[in-house]
């Protein structure tokens, strides 16, 4: 048989055992020739009985497998080097083998857009502050990554990593002070709502019930059943004629609570198939137990209270699940991420009036009349005897909808604005508020430089002071500022964050420093979503099939996986 010859596209090659080469020299200085890296280790086996490449053995895959990781990796500490500061963001995760592992991930700005990248995946034996500290520091010394360039870092909330004289952070701040601890703000958010849903008592009910029908008609397929045929009723006799979505009842998240937004929408949309399913199961169970519970649950969604809940607590978590959602996106700054929270504490407030909640005692009292529920009764008033009360004429009364305006509505709204102020402004909130006077709308108020000046003192390393100030006094006056404005408004938007670094870049010779204190702004996170994205992947490549893979593959195929750009 003659040989086959070596193909010139080695992207067309298809590699199999029983696809002959002409020598294992030839074929290992073709297949190295067309790599990325050239890696000149590689030894390539043959079946000397037909001279056939044996690409298939687990040898040659694990090294070119530690070749293309090696090639990512490279590339990612060169961006690093080039990019001259960066931040760490960590977070830890027990994989299917019961090996505890570190992702690390660096972020930084390379030609004006920001990246996070998966540095490494590490085995941890504890996860003490210091045992995470001298993993990190090893990890970085390995990589040539400098310490002292550090500017940033961002993890959970977690002692270990978040102590102020013992933890991860103070730990690298011994070694690079400029290094600010960010919590990360997606688990503030999260901690936010925690805190409002779990001390009002109407709330905790509201999800009890929520959590109840879950289980109750989504974990039997034949209650899934009558609850989808009554809502393809429902939907057939609407005179609209349009088609609409069928839902299925969503499981609350006991760790993101925002995510509780898609469970209220569900029976927020189908409140009417839910009641007549209930109802219909409550008539015709034969099983005694099944057909009480769903009359208990019939008697708790037939409630005005459970009626005004969904309607206020759709509105409030469906705010907190957009900024959330912001939160957890990878491009985001420290100035835009401020920006919403703060927007989101503007609008929690501004729902705190007596007309807001007018408006939702009204749309449930519409709901409720069309669905035959009852309104709330006005309760008997009890007269106190005198020897208690000496003047009884002054005693208030409150009405049943006094009630839910005070305890529930104003309750659940302070409870909000009093745990955003609190976590939000815990931690560095001097240096980040201002760094959000960066933005273009703000740069040019005449107290800006009072606020940001406070940031450039805790980057002084890395600055001069007196010339940022001077910069920034130069752009509040120049016309640069104002086109940035002006273009925004014609495009009815606001002017972003992004706008004005990309026209200071233009001019460096202008404005070195105010640059340099904007990309400082870029490199810092706000989130450690990227570690725990990356955490989905590891779920994916060390399967319950491969809990026995070395931790050199391991991370190889992880950054083969996600930085697969």
């Amino acid at each position: 048989m003659a040989e086959a010859s070596v193909p010139q596209d080695l992207s067309s090659y298809e590699y199999e055992p029983s696809c002959p080469l002409p020598s294992g020299r030839e074929a290992r200085d073709h297949v190295i020739s067309k790599g990325p890296c050239q890696p000149r280790d590689i030894n390539f086996p043959l079946d000397n009985r037909n001279r056939k490449f044996l690409v298939s053995c687990p040898e040659i895959q694990n090294q070119l497998i530690k070749v293309v990781g090696s090639a990512i990796l490279d590339e990612i500490i060169r961006r690093v080097k080039g990019a001259e500061m960066y931040a760490i963001i960590a977070d830890e995760t027990p994989d299917l083998s019961k090996t505890e592992q570190l992702a690390v991930l660096v972020r930084y700005v390379w030609n004006g857009v920001i990246e996070e990248r998966l540095l490494a995946v590490e085995p941890m034996e504890e996860t003490t502050a210091e045992a995470l500290f001298h993993t990190i520091r090893e990890k970085l010394q390995q990589c040539g990554i400098e310490f002292s360039n550090m500017r940033g870092q961002c993890y959970d909330g977690a002692s270990n990593v978040s102590g102020i004289h013992t933890g991860l952070q103070a730990r690298i701040k011994e070694i690079s002070p400029s290094a600010i601890y960010t919590h990360c703000y997606a688990h503030v958010l999260n901690l936010v709502i925690v805190d409002t849903m779990s001390n009002n008592s109407i709330a905790r009910y509201f999800f009890g019930t929520l959590q109840n029908l879950y289980v109750f008609i989504e974990t039997c397929t034949k209650r899934h059943a009558v609850y989808l045929k009554h809502q393809r009723k429902l939907n057939a006799s609407d005179d609209e004629g349009k088609k609409k979505r069928e839902y299925v009842l969503k499981k609350l998240s006991d760790t993101r609570w925002a995510c509780r937004a898609d469970s209220i929408t569900a029976i927020y949309h189908t409140l009417e198939a839910v009641i007549a399913t209930l109802k219909e199961i409550r008539e015709n169970e034969k099983k005694a137990h099944i057909a009480a519970e769903a009359k208990g649950l019939f008697q708790n969604v037939c409630d005005f209270e459970f009626v005004l809940a969904l309607e206020v607590l759709k509105k409030v978590l469906l705010l907190s699940k957009g900024v959330s959602d912001k939160l957890q996106s990878e491009d985001l700054d420290v100035v835009t991420g401020c920006e919403r929270v703060a927007d989101l504490l503007s609008t929690v407030q501004a729902l705190r009036c007596e007309p807001k909640f007018e408006e939702f005692w009204e749309t449930t009292v519409t709901k409720c009349r069309s669905l035959n529920i009852e309104e709330p009764r006005q309760e008997r008033t009890h007269k106190l005897p005198r020897r208690i009360d000496d003047n009884p004429d002054t005693a208030v009364h409150l009405t049943s909808k006094d009630k839910f305006r005070i305890s529930f509505y104003y309750n659940v709204l302070d409870l909000m604005v009093s745990s955003i102020e609190s976590r939000f402004d815990k931690n560095n909130a001097p240096v980040l508020m201002g760094l959000g006077y960066l933005n273009p709308s703000r740069i040019g108020n005449p107290e800006a430089w009072k606020h940001i000046s406070v940031a450039a003192q805790w980057f002084q390393c890395d600055l001069d002071v007196d010339e940022v100030e001077s910069e920034i006094f130069s752009l509040q006056t120049s016309s640069l500022l104002a086109n940035i404005l002006e273009k925004a408004k014609l495009e009815k938007r606001k002017a972003s964050f992004d706008d004005l670094f990309k026209a200071l870049q233009a001019e460096p010779e202008c404005y070195g420093n105010l640059t340099k204190l904007m990309k400082i702004a870029l490199t810092l996170p706000l989130t450690s979503t990227s570690a725990e994205r990356t955490f989905s992947k590891l779920k994916l490549i060390k399967s319950r099939l491969r809990t026995t893979m070395q931790q050199e593959r391991l991370n190889s195929l992880m950054l083969m996986s996600i930085e697969d750009d």
